[in-house]
Order: structure tokens, then sequence, then C-alpha cells
């Protein structure tokens, strides 16, 4: 009963800090597009190109390591409660989430530099 009991508390500790976590960092981007749109001479532009392309693809693979470790923290559970899991790590979804780490920092490395210019054009 215990063991239950702590297993369900922690699923809902990690799974909340991570959600105020994520909700913390989308209103912090969220303000600084909004004052990206209100100082621009083009506040169309200034929006399209204030959600810069690398961060999106830091999401995505936020999100799919996220679901991988999510599933591995529910085997180490599943096993310190003497049972067998019933899937297995998802391996898939790790590699993917790796994959758009990895694509952030190339593209970001490339497209930093052409996007300072556009943004600069953009206030104006």
């Amino acid at each position: 009963m215990v063991q239950s009991l702590w297993s369900i508390y922690l699923k809902i500790a990690v799974s909340s800090v991570a959600l105020i976590f994520g909700t913390w960092m989308l209103n912090y981007m969220n303000f600084y597009v909004a004052e990206l749109v209100k100082v621009s001479a083009k506040p169309w532009l200034a929006a399209i190109l204030g959600w810069y392309p690398w961060s999106i693809l830091r999401i995505i693979g936020f999100i799919a390591t996220g679901v991988a470790l999510a599933a591995l923290g529910l085997n180490l559970v599943t096993r310190i409660r003497g049972e067998v899991p019933k899937s297995p790590f998802p391996k898939t979804y790790m590699l993917i989430g790796i994959g758009f780490v990895i694509a952030d920092i190339v593209v970001k490395a490339v497209l930093a530099p052409i996007w300072q210019k556009l943004l600069l054009s953009a206030l104006g």
C-alpha cells in the first residue's frame, strides 16, 4: 500500500515539475515575442521571426526525450515493485529526441547570423 502511494506521488511530483518548467519557458518565450512585436516597425514579420526554428526543433526533441524517459521511469518503478515491465524502453523516441536536439544545435549555428539580420530588418 505505502509503496503504491509513493509510486503515485512520485509520478505526480515529477510530472508537475516538468509541466511547471515547460509552462514557465513557454510564457517567457511568448513575452519575448510580444515585446519584439511591440517595438517592431514590421510587427507581422517580427511575430513570425520571433519564434526561432531551432527552438521548435528543441521543443520537439525535449518532448520525444521526455516520453522516452517517462517510460524508463515507469519501468523502473514497476521493477522496484517486483513486477515485470509491460513495455520495453522506447529507444526510437529517445533517438528521435536526441536527433532533434542535435538538429537544434546545427540549425542554430547555421541560421543565427542570418536570423539576426532578418530580425534587425523587422525592427526597422
